[in-house]
């Protein structure tokens, strides 16, 4: 019992976790640059394919872009996963890179998987 009368509860209260838009942590902005980046380079390469530059082969205008593109939404991920559990950042930017970043690892894997 306390001065007051009142029973303690023993239990330490929670602090309710409000989300946030932008990332508070490091590894959060890291994870947000890279979702940009690869969202950038993967818009540049499908404008590259929907102009024509497709072609018999390896088609190096479209490596350059597509490749670092989904690089970067993997690495986004990755970084993503490492501050939501690490860091303990709750950001609704890091989350969104880790979903896209688990997207793209599992397009990635399918493909790999299939032969296409």
């Amino acid at each position: 019992m306390t001065e007051s009368g009142q029973v303690e509860s023993g239990h330490a209260r929670r602090r309710r976790v409000i989300p946030r838009l932008l990332p508070v942590t490091r590894l959060g902005r890291y994870s947000v640059g890279l979702l940009v980046a690869s969202t950038a380079l993967i818009a540049v390469g499908n404008g590259l394919a929907a102009a024509g530059q497709e072609g018999p082969g390896f088609n190096p205008w479209l490596a350059l872009t597509i490749f670092p593109g989904a690089l970067s939404a993997v690495l986004a991920g990755v970084t993503a996963a490492f501050s939501i559990f690490r860091r303990r950042e709750r950001s609704l930017l890091v989350f969104l890179a880790l979903l896209v970043g688990l997207f793209v690892t599992w397009f990635n894997l399918a493909g790999v998987i299939s032969g296409d």
